[in-house]
């Protein structure tokens, strides 16, 4: 009889003790830089200014993405006026400076992929990118594998909550580029400006 009422409640008190667990956002940022770490995902995010309309604004940043080759408009149903969400396939990143083993860090080095999105209203544009992953494709004699590698798998530690401060010349390096790539005053069409 004790072991039939046992068996009875321990599901009934293991149920109860389950509920529910607060989820922990985790924030961290490198100090003058549109990098920073939200919920265990590396985001960069800037606004840009412009004394542009809305609507101006958003074909320049058209005419913009469409002159990025490895920027693609993730579906037609995503677009709406203002709003532009896609990706980048295969970026590699083009740096001021000669890309060598020494001078630049050995992750951008390999292509990598991204989500972007870009929010415009009048005089200004917002640039998010996230989901950063590196694609490293190791060849043998037998096949060629390609490995995605997150970026926040390189860059963070302790269970993704923190940026590593050895990594900043990555971040610094990405931050860089990225903002050069999605400003329009530095942009071949800056000149309709």
């Amino acid at each position: 009889m004790k072991r039939t009422m046992l068996a009875l409640l321990v599901p009934l008190l293991c149920y109860m003790q389950k509920g529910t667990a607060a989820t922990t956002v985790v924030n961290d940022s490198l100090s003058k830089t549109s990098i920073f770490l939200k919920d265990r995902n590396i985001y960069y995010q800037k606004v840009f200014t412009s004394n542009l309309s809305k609507d101006e604004l958003s074909d320049k940043v058209a005419v913009h993405l469409s002159t990025i080759p490895y920027y693609k408009h993730k579906n037609d149903s995503y677009f709406t006026e203002g709003d532009f969400i896609g990706y980048l396939s295969n970026n590699t990143f083009k740096i001021n400076r000669p890309l060598t083993f020494f001078n630049v860090p050995t992750l951008l080095h390999y292509p990598m992929d991204a989500m972007v999105a870009i929010q415009v209203k009048d005089n200004r544009y917002r640039v998010t990118v996230s989901e950063m992953a590196f694609k490293v494709t190791k060849t043998d004699s037998i096949r060629t594998v390609t490995k995605r590698y997150p970026l926040e798998g390189e860059v963070t530690r302790k269970s993704g909550s923190e940026i590593k401060p050895s990594k900043q010349k990555i971040l610094d390096t990405m931050e860089q580029y990225f903002t050069n790539l999605f400003d329009l005053g530095k942009s071949a069409i800056a000149t309709d400006f």
